[in-house]
């Protein structure tokens, strides 16, 4: 099927064109000096070999190693390096779990509306899409619980500066989808790609998906 991303894309590199469809950041923000810094810093030691070899399925250690310590500092859940399976880009990821988890015309939970990109990957493998109603504070949780009751395999979330609509679940919200989601045999996806960059730090910091908190949350 047509690229929806690339016709975005295409869109957007008119001249004169300020597209907010596609993600796309502004050039002037693209430190090549650093990335150039870097680039000759890692090929130019003993990391070479990491950089231009062959590797793990998983991906680099050292770096998912770092991406688990994050995991646990902003995010306030446990995690090892085991617990990260490295992709190339939101893409790839989609493809791997439709591939796993998804057989044609399996029910799956999607926003409504929701981005382009997962939706055309997902659709690779024909299952049944399950428009969630979303509010200012969140999915309706009414729609949700039907969904899932009758057998959806995934929900496919953005939990963050939701995309195309740029909003982010409340607290009460994410309580309310991990009690429809918790025992049901329905997977929870959370894209996360938006979540460091709000203009007042990332929304809901250190938020438990679950209905009792570890820890005091902000409001």
């Amino acid at each position: 099927m047509p690229s929806y991303i690339m016709k975005l894309v295409e869109v957007a590199e008119r001249p004169g064109m300020i597209s907010f469809a596609t993600g796309l950041p502004d050039n002037s923000y693209f430190d090549t000096a650093a990335l150039k810094e870097s680039a000759e810093r890692v090929l130019g030691g003993e990391g070479a070999s990491s950089a231009l070899q062959y590797g793990a399925t998983a991906g680099y250690r050292p770096l998912r190693e770092k991406i688990a310590e994050r995991c646990r500092s902003e995010l306030g859940f446990d995690a090892s390096a085991d617990d990260v399976f490295m992709t190339n880009g939101s893409q790839e990821c989609f493809d791997q779990l439709g591939r796993m988890f998804l057989n044609r015309g399996d029910m799956m939970a999607v926003e409504n509306p929701r981005y382009l990109g997962a939706l055309q990957s997902f659709s690779s493998y024909g299952p049944d899409f399950r428009g969630i109603g979303m509010s200012d504070g969140g999915p309706d949780e009414d729609t949700l619980s039907e969904a899932v009751g009758e057998g959806a395999k995934l929900f496919y979330s953005i939990p963050n500066f939701q995309n195309p609509s740029g909003r982010s679940y409340s607290i009460s919200a994410r309580r309310a989808v991990s009690d429809i989601i918790s025992g049901s045999g329905c997977l929870l996806v959370e894209d996360d790609a938006y979540g460091e960059l709000g203009f007042a730090g990332r929304p809901r910091t250190r938020c438990y998906w679950g209905p009792s908190p570890r820890r005091s949350l902000p409001g």
